[in-house]
């Protein structure tokens, strides 16, 4: 689904667009490396997560940093970022970063509307997920998780 800046607007009036009227194609967050091969979306909002919150600790227990990777990152990109940057010319500034994507998130989801299936158990949830990502890819749009 794709995100315009007017959107951004409508879900948190007070992010300052510091940007031109754009639709993005994707959103990810800057240097993350478990992602699917984005090479070919052309305009992507790039999220600056950066927090000291212990909620928010990975997996490996230490707080999210990604300005660090901000030097390498270039200057024709738009960021989501909580504070303004020098040097980025073109960035979207929110009061969270954490936050604001759980407003898009739920955002997305109120317009999709996605059918959602839970798969538990101990033995077979791999082949049952296959099967059904099999099945219902027949019929539309299909997203596998994988955790």
């Amino acid at each position: 689904m794709k995100i315009k800046t007017d959107i951004i607007s409508l879900i948190d009036p007070s992010a300052k667009l510091l940007c031109e009227s754009i639709t993005f194609d994707y959103i990810d967050t800057l240097n993350y490396s478990a992602k699917p091969d984005i090479s070919s979306y052309k305009n992507i909002l790039w999220c600056l997560t950066k927090s000291t919150n212990s909620d928010d600790v990975s997996w490996y227990g230490s707080v999210f940093d990604r300005e660090k990777h901000l030097s390498r990152f270039g200057k024709n990109h738009t960021v989501l970022t909580d504070k303004y940057l020098q040097g980025i010319n073109s960035q979207i500034i929110v009061e969270n970063v954490f936050g604001f994507l759980k407003k898009i998130h739920h955002w997305v989801l109120n317009q999709v509307k996605p059918v959602v299936i839970g798969v538990t158990g101990s033995v077979g949830k791999t082949t049952c997920v296959c099967m059904l990502e099999d099945l219902f890819s027949k019929h539309g749009k299909t997203l596998r998780v994988y955790s």
